[in-house]
């Protein structure tokens, strides 16, 4: 029995039995286009999520640029604490 029967077979049937085909395909069409739907988006967050854990370069540079900064900041902050500590012991 091909598909050309089968078209036939429904096209004899009565209105209300080929409208339940049609919301039968209609609903399994919709079920399929949903899954494809919902598969995409999980690939995109999953994308999206990839891509907000690989840092960009130059951020990670401008970061260590910043860290050495405050490191050489907080250095002679302690220099100059320690240079206080000496002079009021002196006094």
């Amino acid at each position: 029995m091909g598909l050309q029967d089968k078209i036939d077979e429904i096209r004899q049937k009565p209105e209300y039995i080929r409208i339940r085909y049609v919301w039968m395909w209609v609903s399994i069409s919709m079920v399929f286009v949903v899954a494809i739907w919902i598969v995409s988006i999980v690939a995109q967050n999953k994308k999206n999520t990839a891509s907000e854990i690989t840092p960009n370069p130059q951020i990670l540079e401008q970061f260590k640029d910043q860290k050495k900064s405050l490191e050489d900041v907080t250095g002679q902050m302690k220099s100059g604490f320690q240079g206080q500590g000496n002079l009021q012991n002196q006094n």
